[in-house]
């Protein structure tokens, strides 16, 4: 719990350095971070059972993924477009002896079962949206839980089991379980 809230403290300090000297980040690149409250309520659904690997796509500055790593003790695989992301998530697990974390630009073609993947689609557009749902079908495990967040899909490899509304830091959206068919 002690390295999470450094690592919180560490990301708030990062985003004020990028806010000063980044450019801006515009279209898909855009990001909108979760409150952890809402993400813990979303991960605790009965839906996900006790032991899963949670697979986070999207993850942006990483906070989702280590609070499931150091708080709710589960295995987590990290994917983010954006490399400065990923260098330092990656900086800090190196730095804090954060073990079962795994970074990467790129989708994997075979995940653990059971797993859990997340995908927050508030800035994606529908189209990154249609390719990621196309692609995920062929390697999301069968039998996995697939979490998206403010839009719906319809593709016949999910099934929606549940469909719940929740508080964000942008306002209220709708939280959508499916089942890999």
């Amino acid at each position: 719990m002690i390295r999470f809230f450094l690592f919180y403290f560490y990301v708030i300090h990062y985003r004020v350095f990028r806010l000063l000297f980044r450019p801006k980040i515009t279209d898909n690149t855009n990001y909108l971070s979760s409150p952890i409250l809402t993400m813990n309520r979303i991960l605790s659904h009965p839906i996900l059972g006790k032991e899963y690997v949670f697979v986070d796509i999207g993850c942006g500055e990483g906070l989702v993924g280590l609070f499931v790593r150091l708080v709710k003790q589960k295995t987590v695989i990290l994917h983010d477009i954006q490399s400065d992301f990923l260098r330092m998530i990656s900086f800090f697990v190196h730095c804090f002896f954060v073990s079962r974390v795994t970074c990467s630009n790129d989708l994997s073609d075979v995940y653990p079962v059971p797993s859990v993947f997340l995908c927050v689609w508030t800035s994606w557009s529908s189209e990154n949206r249609r390719v990621m749902v196309s692609r995920l079908s062929s390697i999301i495990p069968k039998g996995a839980i697939f979490i998206s967040v403010s839009h719906g899909m319809c593709h016949p490899s999910f099934v929606e089991l549940q469909k719940t509304r929740e508080i964000f830091a942008w306002g209220e959206a709708s939280v959508y379980y499916y089942k890999h068919a």
